[in-house]
């Protein structure tokens, strides 16, 4: 019997739930009208409740959906196949300005603004300035500082911060494609910076250019360093280049080194000044190793040496001559 009494109590409840959800749905019937569609969503909504028999808390108002005319709701999803269109005329101020104060700890995935599809999650064009902008601050005037027109532009304000950041797993983090100048153009204004840095893991390249017909890496400068290569460690190399092959043989760690298996290894070449100069404070300022020959000396094209030679000079003649020069005056050595 307590049985019977239990389910009886059971039924009897779920009876008076039924009459309150088809109460609210004459109200939310009779406070606005709706179409075909919104009267099947409420409709259903309440058939569902009562098939499963819970205890239902009142539905929302419905969110603005295809042909509804309904205004957007906030809390709620809106549904649409269509695009939705705003038109403003803001003179110094935003067009849609959200904030969304819930978003303060960086490591939450509360954002004011998110855009999700299969194709282009955001996308922001303009006419003569920039498509779209992304700052690091909260000084709306920052926005002046962007000196060029450009499809997305980096403001970072706030101390440590990076105008422009991209990451990715296992292709490029930034991508700069151009059919007239630059694909990438770095301009840092601070005398101890640096206009493009590149960083790699311990075992990364940090910079890496690559060209099918020019230069690979090409560096210029007014008064400095065209290219500079700095080594921090006693086992490091500060520039290395290789031909097409590197020898296999070891090599001492160096400022510059250059390394080939079958091509020379390190070339100077100048039409009115020194080829090559090596100079050092207290050891040789230059050190040769050869299987053949240590050095060698390419013939000239006189049969004597030049008349302006200078003390330490050697000379080898068309003849195969070799001639020292001491004081302004050559000796012949063999």
């Amino acid at each position: 019997m307590p049985d019977y009494e239990e389910l009886l109590a059971r039924l009897r409840k779920l009876e008076d739930e039924n009459h309150r959800l088809a109460a609210r749905i004459d109200e939310l019937t009779a406070e606005e009208p709706v179409n075909r569609r919104g009267m099947f969503k409420r409709v259903a909504l309440g058939a569902a409740a009562l098939a499963v028999g819970a205890e239902v808390v009142t539905a929302p108002e419905a969110a603005a959906g295809e042909g509804d005319g309904l205004p957007i709701r906030f809390g709620v999803m809106n549904m649409g196949t269509s695009s939705t269109g705003m038109m403003m005329d803001a003179i110094n101020a935003p067009g849609l300005d959200v904030n969304n104060t819930g978003a303060a700890d960086r490591n939450s995935l509360a954002c004011a603004i998110r855009g999700r599809t299969f194709t282009y999650g955001v996308v922001g064009m303009s006419e003569s300035h920039v498509g779209m902008v992304g700052m690091s601050t909260l000084d709306e005037k920052d926005l002046l500082t962007v000196p060029q027109p450009a499809g997305v532009a980096g403001i970072g304000r706030n101390p440590g911060a990076a105008g422009v950041y991209g990451r990715s797993v296992d292709n490029e983090g930034v991508t700069g494609v151009s059919t007239g100048t630059a694909g990438v153009h770095g301009n840092c204004q601070n005398d101890n910076g640096i206009g493009v840095f590149g960083d790699g893991s311990y075992g990364a390249v940090g910079v890496y250019g690559h060209s099918g017909r020019n230069s690979g890496v090409l560096g210029i400068a007014n008064e400095g360093y065209g290219i500079r290569g700095l080594a921090n460690t006693p086992q490091g190399t500060g520039v290395m280049g290789i031909a097409i092959k590197a020898s296999g043989q070891s090599i001492t760690p160096a400022a510059v080194t250059g390394d080939a298996d079958a091509q020379v290894g390190l070339q100077g070449v100048s039409n009115t000044a020194n080829a090559v100069v090596g100079t050092s404070g207290s050891a040789r300022g230059g050190v040769f190793t050869g299987g053949a020959a240590q050095v060698r000396l390419v013939p000239g094209k006189s049969a004597t040496p030049p008349a302006n030679g200078q003390t330490g000079d050697l000379y080898a003649d068309s003849a195969g001559n070799l001639w020292y020069c001491k004081q302004g005056s050559w000796l012949k050595l063999a």
